[in-house]
């Protein structure tokens, strides 16, 4: 539906990409959009946070199973694979969990990690997107 109001909104759009996150704050008036502030965290995407949690549950899995889940590639990809798809699930559940077969040699290994635990991890990139969020705010 097109925005028909006569007064001036302001509109902070926010785009969690891939490999940086964007903010850019918006006037909107009679259906006329007018960009006023971008800022943006480069290497503050998904793929940041799918590294941070590959490195988190390849520490775990060493130290659980004695095993290097990153030295093979298909291991490593794999475990990426998973680490992705928990991430995805995290952005609108409480918790994940995941479950690799044979991941290296007959190692069968399993993961889980809270919302409240990946935002701690990732603590300092989500401070990135935070600063992004407030570089935008002031340039509005």
């Amino acid at each position: 539906p097109e925005y028909t109001q006569p007064e001036e909104r302001a509109v902070a759009f926010v785009d969690a990409g891939h490999a940086a996150t964007q903010v850019c704050i918006a006037s909107i008036k009679q259906g006329q959009l007018r960009m006023l502030a971008h800022a943006d965290a480069a290497d503050a995407g998904g793929e940041a946070l799918d590294e941070l949690l590959l490195r988190h549950f390849a520490a775990e899995i060493e130290a659980r199973h004695g095993v290097d889940a990153l030295a093979g590639a298909r291991s490593a990809e794999r475990l990426r694979a998973a680490c992705e798809g928990l991430r995805r699930v995290l952005s609108a559940n409480r918790e994940a969990s995941f479950s690799l077969e044979c991941l290296v040699g007959e190692t069968d290994v399993s993961g889980c990690l809270t919302r409240a635990q990946l935002e701690e991890m990732a603590a300092p990139l989500l401070g990135r997107v935070r600063e992004a969020c407030c570089a935008a705010l002031r340039g509005a």
